[in-house]
């Protein structure tokens, strides 16, 4: 009896000691989690992903919720190196938004970790929707390649310093990417214009929309002023872009009575890119683009022609965002 008593008590004096310590540290911050990584779909901790289409809340196993990610955001078909750097990036971007990593959540759901809807986080697809997308007999040769490309990257995030970064990537950044407070605001040290020359084969490298003066009347509002009466009038040029970033996109422009950044001009009239120019004539505007998305950080077609190049996808993430590295998150 008093054998068992004594088994008993140092049973429960180890669970006090090892235990319940590691019990109460796991899940307090990306550091605290498991140091070991399970690359398969049934491994890791879970993503609470909200599902825009159905406004359901799926808890989807971390190192699966990136595959679907990689698959909705970057080609199937591009080089390996390239989708390993889009598997970093995804996963960096949600482990500093889930709350088993110390991050806030969906800002407008309480139960999620972020949503699938791309405006609001990273486009996220399910088998189905990829069937959909690539076919039925495409899709065993393309999940194959986001398999190889996330399984072979299982854990790993980039980092500035030792913290995870802001991470950003867009699909097209037309020859130079953006400075950030350009887009958002805000100045982040890695987030900083660097050259491209390597997204020459997206379809979206240049691209011309155009646009009649009542629609841009429309899409800006009265406060541009008649642009249809002025232009038939013979008064152009209506449109100026009075400067340009360090990116070398539209960063003040004027049309007609109005002035906005070059962000909100492409915004509201739909174009790719805000690194535009216009030619115009007594019926409207045609504005030649450059580039895809807002040009910060990682240029998707540019880290596929980087990777065709040799480049790592670690080299290819410290091209497009000076002085990141990468890491395992589940050591320190």
């Amino acid at each position: 009896m008093a054998r068992s008593r004594l088994l008993l008590a140092v049973v429960v004096l180890f669970a006090a000691i090892i235990l319940l310590p590691s019990l109460i540290v796991r899940g307090c911050n990306f550091y605290a989690i498991p140091r070991t990584v399970d690359p398969t779909p049934t491994g890791g901790p879970y993503v609470a992903l909200r599902r825009a289409a159905t406004g359901t809340i799926e808890q989807i196993p971390l190192e699966q919720y990136i595959k679907g990610v990689v698959a909705a955001e970057m080609p199937a078909l591009f080089d390996l190196e390239a989708l390993r750097a889009q598997a970093v990036l995804a996963r960096t971007y949600i482990i500093t938004r889930m709350r088993a990593f110390g991050g806030p959540g969906d800002p407008d759901h309480a139960q999620a970790d972020i949503s699938d809807d791309p405006a609001r986080g990273q486009a996220w697809l399910d088998e189905a929707a990829l069937r959909a997308r690539w076919g039925t007999l495409a899709y065993p040769g393309h999940w194959r390649q986001i398999e190889q490309a996330v399984n072979s990257t299982a854990g790993l995030i980039a980092v500035y310093g030792q913290d995870p970064i802001q991470a950003a990537y867009h699909s097209t950044c037309g020859g130079r990417t953006e400075d950030s407070s350009q887009v958002w605001s805000s100045s982040v040290p890695y987030l900083v214009p660097v050259t491209c020359q390597w997204c020459t084969h997206s379809p979206r490298y240049q691209q011309q929309v155009s646009l009649t003066w009542r629609e841009i009347e429309t899409k800006l509002g009265p406060q541009a002023g008649s642009l249809s009466v002025a232009a038939s009038g013979g008064r152009l040029p209506l449109i100026r872009v009075v400067s340009r970033t360090p990116g070398d996109r539209a960063q003040e422009v004027r049309i007609g009575d109005l002035t906005l950044s070059g962000t909100a001009v492409r915004a509201a009239l739909g174009l790719p890119s805000a690194a535009f120019t216009a030619t115009e004539t007594a019926g409207g505007a045609v504005f030649t683009t450059r580039g895809y998305g807002h040009g910060v950080g990682l240029c998707q077609y540019g880290a596929d022609g980087l990777a065709k190049q040799g480049k790592s996808f670690d080299q290819i993430i410290a091209h497009y965002m000076p002085g990141v590295t990468v890491r395992q998150i589940f050591s320190r």
